[in-house]
């Protein structure tokens, strides 16, 4: 982890939401006083989690079960994360499609090169 992928992960966190409130919020957290070596996650990756989408958090959370580097089968994962209950109906969508949303939009937010 380096400063490559804070500075995208901070610009992908002030991208979500394009208002001076929320920007300010983020530059006023708490998330900057913690001490990175109380558990080596840089202040805005953790913070990057505290943003994430409250149906999101489960499904990262589950992908830290693997091994550092491992490649991800999308449609396995997806299936692994509809089995535990992290992905929620929606409407007559089918729970793969729903699932795979989900995937795409943590890749989307810097999943791929975590």
């Amino acid at each position: 982890m380096g400063l490559p992928l804070a500075a995208r992960t901070l610009g992908n966190i002030l991208n979500a939401k394009l208002d001076e409130g929320h920007w300010r919020s983020i530059l006023e957290s708490e998330i900057w006083e913690l001490n990175q070596h109380r558990n080596d996650i840089l202040p805005v990756l953790e913070s990057s989690y505290h943003y994430l989408l409250a149906h999101l958090k489960p499904c990262f959370s589950y992908c830290a079960l693997f091994p550092k580097g491992h490649q991800f089968d999308k449609d396995s994962l997806v299936q692994m994360w509809i089995a535990q209950g992290f992905v929620a109906a929606q409407g007559k969508a089918r729970l793969e499609d729903v699932g795979s949303g989900y995937f795409d939009d943590l890749l989307h937010r810097s999943l791929s090169e975590a």
